[in-house]
């Protein structure tokens, strides 16, 4: 849609026009920004997924402030299900004040945080917000009235996820250490979006994981582009990113920088500017007699298992399940990650076999990234 055009019967008007990003695109989408449990992490029916209306302008040629404003959400066949009062929602843009009504002459651009009710989005498809306002000039119109400046509507925009291997540890980006085609299977078959990619080349860095030292190699501006880049073009939001990292000193398997912090505060989730770094610990393996093969299948699923932790934004942490073997299992036998996991999990009347144990696992990560839930 492109900006708004002023009709010319009207001496003044309240404008609603999109915003444009660094490339001088305009923004068409609402970006997810993360799931809200409430603080009730026992009780789901009061959650909600936040979505970021990223950006809109508000130009008025009387520096007005519009009178109102509502954002409403349709579902895919088009009808209304959900609506809120702009006055009531945070603007990113201004410190998240609730000021998104606020216009000038020049255009003031405002970034609305709109937390959707679970319960509201459970049908597939793509889903509308639509923005309305109504100016402030009653004075200036014959009859008196407050008109409604045109609509503007955005479409939800999910995440995917990006893996990339750090240049500190190449080795890893090898089918004979990291069982990548077994990675690529099954989050293909969870439909959770993204890829694997080698090598990063930023600048190197000494970082601490807790009581881990892991050596890290960034990514470059470039790779950073490179990586919005592919997101706009799949129609996806800025991506979660993980780095792949080898510990040098540690005691333990595997970890994950905490990203739950971040999502929980509603920031935004590990941006390629600041991906969380998932780290194995190669002195871990050197406890078990293990044959290459094993190695190779120890660290796919401790990747994986870190990788669940990045995919989930509700405070969860780990399933019980003891049988069947599960990668996000908490309290494993070790023995039991040197071969690859398959549970079956019925997906759409297709039964597949997956590292998770049962739809739930994967519902969850598919929910946090703003993917509707998958049916048995």
């Amino acid at each position: 849609m492109t900006p708004l055009e002023v009709s010319a019967r009207r001496k003044h008007l309240a404008v609603v026009g999109r915003a444009i990003d660094e490339n001088n695109e305009p923004m068409l989408y609402a970006e997810y920004w993360g799931y809200d449990d409430r603080e009730t992490p026992e009780d789901e029916t009061d959650d909600e997924h936040l979505y970021f209306i990223r950006w809109y302008v508000l130009k008025d040629s009387l520096n007005t402030n519009a009178s109102s404003g509502r954002i409403l959400l349709f579902n895919p066949d088009l009808t209304p299900v959900y609506s809120w009062d702009i006055t009531a929602l945070r603007c990113l843009e201004h410190g998240e004040a609730t000021d998104g009504l606020r216009a000038d002459s020049t255009g003031i651009k405002h970034g609305v945080i709109v937390p959707v009710p679970v319960s509201v989005m459970q049908l597939g498809g793509d889903f509308r917000f639509l923005l309305q306002v109504k100016d402030d000039h009653m004075a200036f119109d014959k009859a008196h009235r407050l008109r409604a400046a045109l609509e503007l509507n955005s479409r939800p925009m999910p995440q995917a996820y990006y893996i990339w291997v750090s240049g500190t540890c190449p080795d890893y980006a090898s089918q004979n250490n990291i069982a990548w085609s077994y990675i690529r299977e099954t989050l293909y078959y969870a439909r959770i979006h993204g890829a694997v990619m080698t090598i990063t080349n930023g600048a190197h860095a000494g970082v601490q994981l807790g009581t881990w030292t892991v050596s890290y190699r960034g990514l470059s501006e470039s790779q950073v582009q490179s990586q919005r880049q592919w997101a706009r073009q799949n129609g996806w939001a800025e991506v979660r990113t993980m780095v792949l990292a080898q510990a040098i000193a540690g005691i333990g398997f595997a970890r994950v920088e905490a990203s739950v912090a971040r999502i929980q505060d509603k920031r935004r989730n590990t941006p390629p500017s600041d991906p969380a770094i998932a780290a194995i610990n190669e002195n871990w393996f050197q406890q078990h007699d293990w044959d290459a093969e094993q190695d190779k299948w120890g660290r796919t699923n401790a990747l994986l298992h870190e990788l669940t932790h990045l995919l989930n934004d509700r405070n969860k942490n780990h399933c019980k399940a003891r049988r069947p073997t599960c990668v996000w299992n908490s309290d494993f036998d070790a023995s039991t990650w040197t071969r690859p996991l398959r549970n079956t999990v019925r997906i759409r009347g297709v039964d597949y076999h997956m590292p998770w144990h049962d739809l739930a696992e994967i519902n969850e990560m598919r929910l946090s990234l703003g993917w509707p839930p998958l049916s048995p």
